[in-house]
């Protein structure tokens, strides 16, 4: 549970670099894409040059972080939620995050990459884009 539990306190203390850096690739690809859609029709934005400015934590790293904390307050699931580990297997694994006040619990799905254990953030959240 630990690189979960430091993806969101790196979350809420703008660690944006770290936050960044324990993401599993497939969120990291989805978050750029999705900024690449929305930038569409507006200045042009090379792929390559917004995943070095997210991997340096740049400036649109650090917009793109600062707008997502304004829509979710990492506090919701550092302190009012209580954390139980799911299944494991050898390169996946679920975090059961049960919120005081929610019905049902989030699963947070976890992704062993290089050896590392990686937060599916957009395999755990985004509706319908999740899916490995």
């Amino acid at each position: 549970m630990s690189v979960a539990e430091e993806f969101f306190i790196s979350l809420k203390n703008g660690d944006y670099l770290k936050t960044w850096n324990l993401l599993s690739e497939k969120s990291k690809e989805r978050i750029l894409k999705d900024i690449l859609d929305r930038a569409k029709g507006k200045e042009p934005i090379d792929f390559s040059k917004l995943r070095q400015d997210f991997d340096s934590c740049g400036t649109l790293c650090r917009i793109y972080w600062d707008t997502f904390v304004k829509g979710f307050n990492p506090d919701l699931a550092i302190y009012e939620s209580s954390w139980e580990i799911g299944r494991i297997k050898k390169k996946e694994g679920e975090i059961i995050l049960r919120y005081k006040e929610a019905k049902r619990p989030a699963i947070l799905k976890m992704y062993k990459e290089d050896g590392s254990w990686k937060v599916g953030l957009v395999e755990s959240f985004w509706p319908r884009k999740g899916s490995r």
